[in-house]
């Protein structure tokens, strides 16, 4: 394996089930080098479900979110932290098992993903 720097892109996706409040998250991770971002080294994907213990209005794309905005950070950073654990799992006894992920900081990915997605809303008209 090269001596370069590796790469390391997030795709999020977000699944909401509104009567049940649970709310879900679908992260990809896709490994390659810094220099040869088109040839992946390996890529994996895991989805981490949250049950709300409250009743809370949930839903998408310009509707209703009434969730603090830690909370969401909160639950990307465990998300997270379940896919670099599948990946690094993925890699042991392979020639990437050595492979150091970079370190990523959730609040910057909230807020380059999930948060231009959400609306909060004071109340329900």
């Amino acid at each position: 394996m090269p001596s370069s720097k590796v790469h390391l892109k997030f795709i999020i996706d977000l699944n909401f089930q509104e009567k049940a409040s649970l709310i879900g998250m679908n992260i990809e991770d896709v490994i390659s080098m810094e220099d040869e971002r088109e040839k992946i080294l390996i890529g994996s994907k895991v989805r981490t479900g949250f049950r709300l213990a409250y009743e809370t209005p949930i839903k998408k794309e310009g509707e209703t979110i009434d969730l603090d905005e830690k909370f969401w950070v909160t639950m990307l950073s465990l998300s997270l932290s379940h896919v670099r654990a599948i990946t690094a799992r993925s890699t042991n006894g392979t020639l990437l098992q050595n492979l150091v992920l970079p370190i990523v900081n959730p609040g910057t990915i909230f807020e380059n993903t999930i948060k231009k997605d959400l609306v909060r809303l004071d109340s329900e008209a």
